[in-house]
């Protein structure tokens, strides 16, 4: 049986104006919005280099979208400090684990950002997701948030979407564009569904891989012969031009003002 897969993307962050955070004059601290801190020390976990480095591409591709740019530049994360990922697992699958798992060690590998995973939690997704929890994560942005959740919960995973996610944006007074936090929601139902069918886990797989592009930066395509293609897709692994497009990501500067 041939299981056509819908994708697709959620950018949580662009439900809600785009963050600009800023200095104030003089000092080393966020400006503050309405005497609160709304955002962590800035620079943590930032190195002085990329943590890794996209496998090497035996195909260059121009077949790949970025989501956002900023004076022509991509937006990405830091490539010079770990994405933080929890997940929530109330409605998870039998082997939830391994596929999330599986996901990760292929994207990070083929992009080169590195992954360290935080845990279980018992946060829900929202549209309204906050970037920066203080009492639940501490002095840091909230982790990017994969959550196993159904349609009742999150509607844009009605109908045929199995996979929503995206990432919030904020833009320093420097003029620096980054993404700090994310969220992918993964319709159970449908992926119950999906991985019961022969070669089911490697398709499951493929919709985790697709919604971390898209939070990594990718958008969706018109071209069948990548995963981020914009329909159905049986594709279970990246394509030339998804490729190309993360190690584009890959080449955000380090920084340390978000």
């Amino acid at each position: 049986m041939v299981m056509f897969v819908s994708i697709g993307v959620f950018l949580y962050g662009d439900f809600r104006p785009l963050s600009l955070l800023g200095l104030d004059s003089g000092s080393s601290d966020w400006a503050p919005m309405m005497g609160q801190r709304n955002s962590p020390t800035p620079g943590l976990d930032e190195g002085p280099e990329p943590l890794g480095v996209p496998a090497p591409l035996t195909e260059l591709s121009s077949s790949y979208v970025f989501l956002h740019y900023n004076e022509g530049m991509p937006v990405s994360y830091s490539p010079c400090r770990p994405i933080h990922y929890v997940v929530n697992t109330d409605e998870a699958p039998p082997g939830s684990d391994a596929l999330i798992d599986a996901a990760v060690r292929r994207i990070s590998e083929a992009s080169g950002f590195r992954f360290v995973f935080n845990g279980q939690v018992d946060e829900r997704p929202a549209m309204d997701r906050a970037s920066f929890q203080p009492n639940r994560y501490g002095n840091t942005w909230a982790p990017v948030l994969i959550s196993w959740t159904d349609p009742e919960t999150i509607p844009e995973l009605s109908g045929d979407t199995v996979g929503i996610g995206g990432s919030t944006r904020v833009k320093h007074s420097s003029g620096h564009v980054g993404y700090v936090s994310g969220q992918v929601s993964l319709d159970s139902p449908q992926i119950r569904k999906i991985i019961r069918t022969p070669g089911g886990s490697a398709r499951a797989i493929a919709v985790i891989l697709h919604e971390l592009a898209h939070v990594l930066g990718l958008g969706h395509v018109p071209d069948p012969s990548q995963l981020m293609f914009e329909h159905g897709t049986t594709l279970r692994d990246f394509g030339p031009g998804d490729l190309t497009g993360l190690a584009r990501l890959a080449e955000a500067p380090c920084t340390r003002v978000l």
